[in-house]
C-alpha cells in the first residue's frame, strides 16, 4: 500500500476536462448577453445581470478553481496556473456583472410594490436619510456604482497580457489549449473595447466566445476519451506545436555545465508562475487607480481581493512543496494587496467629504511592517537568481511608496510608478517561471 508521501500524481484523474469546460460554459453565458445586447440595443440590467454573475462565479470561478487545485496535485504546471488564474478572471467577471445589476437595481424605484408597502418604504427612506445627515462619515450608495467600466477595463488588460503568455506557453504542450487560450485573449480584448465602444465590439467578442465554446467542447471530449481509453483517440493532446527546448538551447547547455541538478519534487506542481501571475494583476489595477483613470475603488477592491485569494493558493502549494521562501513571499504579497485594496476603497470613498481622514492616515505606521518584511525577503533571495532579487527590491520600493507619511499630492504618483515597474517585472517573471517549469530546466534567463 502506497504511503501518502509517495502517492504518485499519475494515479489521479484528468482535471483538464472540468477546467476547459468551465471556460467554455462561462464564455457561452457571456456571449448570450453580448448577442442580446447587440440585437436589442439595451444592456442587461438588474436580476438578469446578477444571475449571470452568480453563474460565472460558480462555473467559471469555483468549478475551475477545483480543476486548478487538482491540476497542481497532478503535477501539471500549465493547467494548475491557467485554471486558477482563469478562475480569478471569471470570478471577477461575475462580480462585475453583479455590480452592474445591483447598481441598476438600486437606481430604479420599486414601482411594482403595492401602495401600503410603498408608503412604508418611503417612511423608511426618509428615516435613513435623516440618519445619514446626522452621521459624521458615510459612504454614499452612488459611490459604489462609480467607475465600474473603468475598473473592469483596468482588470481586463492584465488578464489579456497574461492570457497571451498562457496561449504561447501552452503551444509547447499541445495544440488544443493554445486555441482556447488564444480565443480567450482575443475575446477579452473586445470585451474591454465593448465597455467603451458601440455594440460591434460585443458582436466580435461573442463570435470569439463561441469559438472558445467549440474549442472547449472538443478539448474536453479529447481529454475525456483519453482518460477512459488510456490512449490518444482524438488528436490535440500529446503533440505540441513546437518543442519548448528550442527556446533556450544555448542557455540550457550552460546550465547543465554548472554541475549537479537538484532532485525535483514531483508531488505537487510548482506554484511560482501563479504567484507572479497574481503579482501582475493587482499592481496593474492599482496603477490605473493611482494615475487617476479610476476614480472610485469599489469594484477594483473586489478584483484585487479575488486575485489575492488565488495568490494565497500559490503560497499554500509552496508550503506543500516545503518551500518556505515562496510560502512567505506569496502570502505576504497577498496580504499586502488585500490590505491596500480595502484601505484605498475606504479612504477614496470618504476623503471627499471628511478631510480629517487625511490627517488620520499620516498617523498610521502599519505599512512599515511590509517595508521591513520586504527587506527580509531581499536578504533571503541574495543566493537566488537575479529575477527574484529584482522582484523583491521592487516590492520594497512598492511598500515604501505607500508609506502614509508621504504627502498626498506625491503619494499616488510615486505609488503608480512603483506599481508599473512591479507589474513589468511580474509579467516577465510569469513567462520565465512558466516556461522553465514546463521544460523543467532553465531556458529563459531568470
Amino acid at each position: 500500500m502506497a504511503t501518502s508521501d509517495g502517492f504518485p500524481a499519475s494515479f489521479y484523474g484528468e482535471p483538464g476536462v472540468l477546467g476547459i469546460l468551465s471556460n467554455g460554459i462561462s464564455a457561452f453565458i457571456v456571449l448570450l448577453q453580448n448577442f442580446n445586447t447587440a440585437h436589442t440595443g439595451s444592456a442587461p440590467v438588474g436580476v438578469e445581470n446578477i444571475l449571470a454573475g452568480v453563474h460565472l462565479i460558480l462555473i467559471g470561478g469555483i468549478c475551475q478553481l477545483v480543476a486548478g487545485l487538482l491540476s497542481f496535485r497532478k503535477y501539471d504546471h500549465l493547467s494548475g496556473t491557467s485554471f486558477i488564474g482563469y478562475a480569478a478572471l471569471w470570478g471577477s467577471f461575475g462580480a462585475t456583472r453583479i455590480y452592474f445589476g445591483a447598481e441598476s437595481t438600486l437606481a430604479e424605484p420599486p414601482n411594482h410594490l403595492p401602495y401600503p408597502m410603498m408608503n412604508n418604504l418611503s417612511q423608511s427612506t426618509n428615516m435613513m436619510s435623516n440618519m445619514t445627515l446626522n452621521a459624521t462619515t458615510e459612504i454614499p450608495v452612488s459611490y459604489l456604482g462609480q467607475s465600474m467600466k473603468e475598473s473592469a477595463i483596468a482588470g481586463l488588460v492584465p488578464f489579456i497580457l497574461l492570457s497571451f503568455i498562457l496561449a504561447f506557453c501552452s503551444a509547447t504542450v499541445n495544440y488544443i489549449m493554445p486555441f482556447v487560450f488564444g480565443a480567450i485573449t482575443a475575446a477579452l480584448v473586445f470585451e474591454a473595447v465593448g465597455l467603451v465602444a458601440s455594440s460591434w465590439a460585443l458582436v466580435v467578442a461573442g463570435v470569439l466566445e463561441f469559438l472558445i465554446l467549440i474549442f472547449a467542447i472538443y478539448g474536453s471530449a479529447a481529454l475525456l476519451v483519453k482518460g477512459l481509453t488510456q490512449r490518444l483517440v482524438l488528436k490535440g493532446f500529446g503533440t505540441p506545436l513546437f518543442n519548448v527546448l528550442l527556446l533556450g538551447t544555448a542557455n540550457s547547455a550552460s546550465v547543465q555545465s554548472i554541475g549537479q541538478e537538484k532532485k525535483k519534487n514531483t508531488k505537487y506542481a510548482e506554484p511560482m508562475a501563479l504567484g507572479f501571475f497574481c503579482d501582475t494583476v493587482s499592481p496593474f489595477i492599482f496603477a490605473f487607480y493611482s494615475f487617476g483613470y479610476v476614480e472610485s475603488f469599489g469594484l477594483g477592491a473586489v478584483w484585487v481581493s479575488i486575485i489575492s485569494l488565488a495568490q494565497l493558493f500559490s503560497s499554500y502549494y509552496a508550503h506543500l512543496r516545503q518551500d518556505c521562501y515562496h510560502t512567505t513571499k506569496f502570502g505576504l504579497h497577498a496580504t499586502y494587496w488585500l490590505i491596500k485594496a480595502w484601505d484605498e476603497f475606504v479612504v477614496s470613498a470618504l476623503t471627499e467629504e471628511n478631510s480629517s481622514l487625511i490627517s488620520g492616515r499620516e498617523a498610521m505606521v502599519g505599512n512599515w511592517f511590509f517595508v521591513v518584511s520586504g527587506l527580509v525577503l531581499c536578504v533571503g533571495s541574495l543566493n537566488m537568481d537575479v529575477l527574484e532579487l529584482i522582484h523583491n527590491l521592487l516590492f520594497v520600493l512598492l511598500t515604501v511608496s505607500t508609506i502614509p507619511q508621504i504627502p498626498l499630492h506625491a503619494y499616488y504618483i510615486f505609488f503608480g510608478v512603483a506599481c508599473s515597474l512591479f507589474t513589468a517585472a511580474s509579467l516577465y517573471g510569469t513567462f520565465s517561471r512558466l516556461i522553465n517549469t514546463i521544460a523543467e530546466k532553465s531556458l529563459i534567463p531568470p
